[in-house]
């Protein structure tokens, strides 16, 4: 028990008065007998003078033990020095709010919030003393610090992902803007490799054309032939330079649209007169299907006719003579979809996905001699997706395709607000 100094100017009651005034205290104590709490009744030389049964039970003693002992004696004793503290400030403050630990009778300990205060009976200052196990509390305490450890660790972790992915995202930047720089250089160079190419090309095929006509005189069968495979020869390769050029122009940003408010099916019915020299000859058949309603379409005109020529030319290349072909356009929300569909030999699965690359060449039987220059689906790519529009196509082989693209119909009011299209 610490030494506090008595209380002062106190008239020391006679023993009878005092045993009086402790039969009353415990009197009164046995209304606390039913609290949930730990509760001590002392005085200032140490001695209990009650316990309730929620103490004996928290600490493992009964009452009779606790009672022949002091609260030093189920104090940590680490703790034991801010209890002597603790009773000087309730001395001086009339009651004082702490924290401690205890001890049980097994040796465990107990975590406590005390809360003590004096109490004057029979003329003589008590200790009463209320003590409430919190052992649960702290449970969670440092479950909560530990939980917010983690989230701190968690966090410090996010933070560092994320500044890892904010480099990430600059080196992709950084390298997408170098493989533009590098696509747009070479189609600079494709282009001005095809304006230069295209020149000596156009003499040799003049020359060539002029000289199978006879014009700079008469030439017999065999140099015929031979001036005959130079003429085709070249327009090949003039057809695979004018492609590669139309290509590399759209690339490198050279080819703008000039988009307009266009009637579909007219630019749909025009075509049906340009195909029929090439179907003719070949009794292939073409349908036209359009959708009653259809609104206008925003696109460059032109370039429009180009892309559906180029499709139906490859459809009527892989469809067998006297096959069908079909042009299908149909409304999709605020897209125009429209479909070059054939009744042909079809593509295979695995090359469904490449068709659309440069330069891509499928086997065609129906056409041994002559062969494609690989770029018509890679120019209709290009000028789909400047429109705004995807580009797919859907065969099982040996059963036909159907190549699908959209255009963005044409808003009320004029100019649709497609800016991605406008470029």
């Amino acid at each position: 028990m610490p030494k506090v100094e008595k209380p002062k100017n106190v008239t020391s009651p006679d023993i009878t008065e005092r045993k009086r005034a402790e039969e009353e205290l415990k009197l009164r104590a046995q209304l606390l007998d039913g609290a949930i709490d730990s509760i001590f009744l002392q005085d200032f030389d140490g001695n209990f003078i009650y316990v309730n049964e929620a103490a004996g039970k928290a600490h493992g003693y009964s009452r009779k033990e606790l009672m022949k002992m002091k609260l030093r004696q189920v104090i940590a004793p680490e703790r034991v020095s801010r209890l002597d503290s603790g009773f000087q400030e309730m001395l001086e403050k009339g009651q004082v709010i702490f924290e401690s630990v205890h001890l049980r009778k097994d040796g465990s300990i107990m975590p406590v919030a005390v809360h003590g205060r004096t109490i004057e009976s029979g003329g003589r200052k008590l200790l009463l003393t209320v003590i409430r196990d919190i052992t649960e509390r702290k449970r969670m305490e440092r479950e909560l610090q530990k939980r917010s450890e983690q989230l701190d660790a968690q966090n410090e972790e996010l933070q560092s992902q994320a500044e890892e992915l904010m480099i990430q995202k600059q080196e992709l930047i950084e390298k997408t803007e170098e493989v533009e720089r590098a696509n747009k250089l070479k189609s600079e160079f494709l282009a001005n490799m095809s304006y230069g190419l295209r020149t000596p090309l156009s003499v040799i095929i003049g020359f060539s054309q002029l000289m199978i006509d006879g014009v700079p005189g008469k030439i017999n069968a065999e140099q015929k032939q031979c001036l005959s495979d130079i003429l085709d020869s070249s327009q090949h390769l003039l057809n695979l330079i004018n492609e590669v050029l139309d290509l590399s122009k759209i690339e490198s940003g050279k080819v703008g649209l000039k988009l307009e408010n266009i009637a579909l099916p007219e630019v749909v019915e025009s075509l049906t007169k340009t195909m029929m020299p090439i179907l003719a000859p070949r009794k292939q058949s073409l349908d036209i299907e359009v959708e009653k309603g259809l609104p206008l379409v925003r696109a460059d005109k032109a370039q429009l006719r180009a892309v559906l020529f180029n499709l139906l030319s490859n459809a009527t290349k892989f469809t067998p003579d006297g096959g069908k072909l079909k042009i299908e356009v149909v409304r999709d929300d605020i897209w125009c979809q429209v479909s070059v569909i054939d009744n042909g030999i079809g593509i295979e699965k695995e090359n469904q996905e490449r068709i659309f690359e440069p330069f891509c060449q499928l086997d065609n039987p129906l056409m041994e001699k002559k062969k494609g220059t690989g770029l018509g689906l890679a120019v209709v790519k290009q000028i789909i997706e400047k429109h705004g529009g995807r580009i797919w196509v859907e065969s099982e082989y040996g059963k036909g395709s159907r190549f699908t693209f959209t255009l963005p119909l044409a808003r009320r009011g004029g100019k649709n607000t497609n800016r991605r299209s406008e470029q």
